[in-house]
């Protein structure tokens, strides 16, 4: 399996990037800006939706941007080197970039892109911008190292397998424990699925859990979302940013739309269909805490996680 950079898990990598980073697209007509990071639209006063597809509100100068980009109308190029260039905020006051641009070459095909790496430029601190971006530039050549190192996808579902997810996990905490925000981790695990293996076989149980990981996925919308398949039956998806209440709603829904799919499990015991059972945990990081932490034990005692999955399984079977 080729294991290349698809532009969802780039965008999953960039977010967790401190620095202002966008993604234009090096081929095809103009270079219309593709993705931005949360730290970009800071930078910018400029949100997601104002600048994808846009004709760069953030340059005020016609065509100052392209003329940084090399000329040949491809990503086959290096870097270019950390480059001056004049911005307008959205509040209509001028700045100073420092745009350092490097090229991206991703799974869809030929089809390539720049990142754009983007610092408000100061007499004290351009040296050290220049620094910065090249470390940046290194972290993104790791990063991608990794990927064609690890398995990325679980080989049964198509979706993340359980050593990336829990690569992405890390970063995930390690960001959340910064920001102070929660995280929220939903699990689930396919009930009954020995009795579904003895009636229908073991290739009618890889296409069970290649339904089910795509239901659950489906469900997991935003770009910093993760979906993993972390055990033989067994489901991960992390979010940001999702009180307890959302997390158990959007965990019970999640359930819900399984049981929907009517997945036909004659011999279960209760239902004549695949269900899922769902566990919840959801908290601000704490210093020292591990994925592991999380993944084995969802909730802080087991009394709690028995009241929580109770209250999460009377929900599904309403």
């Amino acid at each position: 399996m080729a294991h290349t950079l698809t532009r969802h898990l780039l965008e999953q990598m960039l977010h967790l990037v401190e620095r202002p980073v966008a993604v234009i697209e090096a081929c095809g007509p103009g270079t219309p800006l593709v993705w931005a990071n949360h730290a970009f639209e800071q930078l910018t006063g400029y949100s997601g939706s104002e600048l994808i597809g846009a004709d760069h509100p953030w340059v005020p100068t016609p065509g100052a941007l392209d003329a940084l980009l090399p000329d040949t109308g491809t990503t086959d190029g290096g870097d270019v080197p950390p480059t001056p260039l004049h911005g307008r905020r959205r509040d209509g006051s001028f700045a100073a970039w420092q745009v350092r641009v490097s090229p991206l070459k991703l799974s869809d095909g030929r089809r390539g892109y720049w990142m754009l790496q983007v610092d408000e430029r100061t007499h004290a601190g351009a040296q050290a911008d220049a620094t910065g971006l090249g470390d940046l530039r290194g972290r993104l050549a790791a990063a991608q190292r990794q990927i064609r190192q690890m398995s990325r996808e679980d080989p049964v579902t198509g979706i993340l397998g359980r050593e990336w997810f829990e690569e992405m996990f890390r970063h995930q905490l390690a960001g959340a424990q910064r920001r102070g925000r929660p995280l929220a981790l939903l699990l689930f695990d396919i009930e009954s699925f020995d009795a579904y293996l003895q009636t229908f076989g073991s290739k009618a149980g890889d296409s069970c859990l290649r339904l089910v990981a795509h239901g659950i996925a489906s469900a997991m919308r935003r770009t910093t979302d993760l979906v993993a398949r972390v055990g033989d039956t067994r489901f991960a998806a992390l979010a940001e940013d999702m009180s307890q209440a959302d997390a158990e709603s959007h965990a019970s829904a999640i359930g819900q739309a399984v049981k929907r799919m009517c997945i036909h499990n004659p011999r279960a015991p209760g239902s004549r269909f695949v269900t899922v059972k769902c566990q919840v945990r959801v908290a601000v990081p704490g210093a020292g805490e591990r994925v592991a932490d999380w993944l084995d034990a969802t909730t802080a005692s087991p009394d709690e996680a028995s009241a929580k999955v109770t209250r999460i399984q009377r929900a599904l079977s309403s």
